[in-house]
């Protein structure tokens, strides 16, 4: 099940802990705004050795409550969240971006590393700040796990 596999990449053992509640319509909320009003990817780090070898992008959101929550994502992390996305929200599947493509050879490389970051931006801003989807549990589950740091405005 594509929601389990969601769950797993965030590693989510706080539910809710972003957003309050589950997709409660009854919440005040929930049907006011999104969870972000602003999402930034900010560069990337590549981790590992040999076979290993990987990229993750720094994601940086502005929690519509004032906080910012630093994550680190992989390009794996966007595709299953695309298709999570694609399927729960399925009147919305056309409009909701597709990422950059993959490249076997030359993936670690600067230039492609950019314009695969400026791809993740759109699709990124396109699903955290619209209107529906920017206030679903997907988008709270994908943004909750071991890498995500928050931190008030200064």
């Amino acid at each position: 099940d594509q929601l389990s596999s969601l769950r797993l990449i965030g590693n989510n053992t706080n539910s809710g802990a972003i957003g309050g509640d589950d997709d409660s319509r009854n919440s005040a909320a929930r049907r006011d705004s999104t969870l972000a009003d602003d999402v930034r990817i900010i560069g990337w780090v590549t981790r590992g050795s040999g076979l290993d070898v990987h990229t993750e992008f720094k994601v940086v959101v502005h929690l519509t409550r004032g906080e910012n929550l630093t994550i680190m994502r992989r390009y794996t992390d966007f595709a299953m969240l695309r298709e999570v996305l694609c399927q729960r929200f399925y009147t919305f599947r056309k409009r909701i971006p597709h990422l950059p493509p993959k490249k076997a050879f030359g993936k670690f490389e600067d230039k492609f590393l950019k314009e695969r970051e400026s791809g993740l931006q759109f699709f990124l801003a396109y699903v955290m700040l619209h209107p529906v989807i920017g206030r679903s549990s997907i988008i709270k589950q994908w943004l909750q796990g071991p890498t995500a740091a928050t931190t008030s405005p200064i």
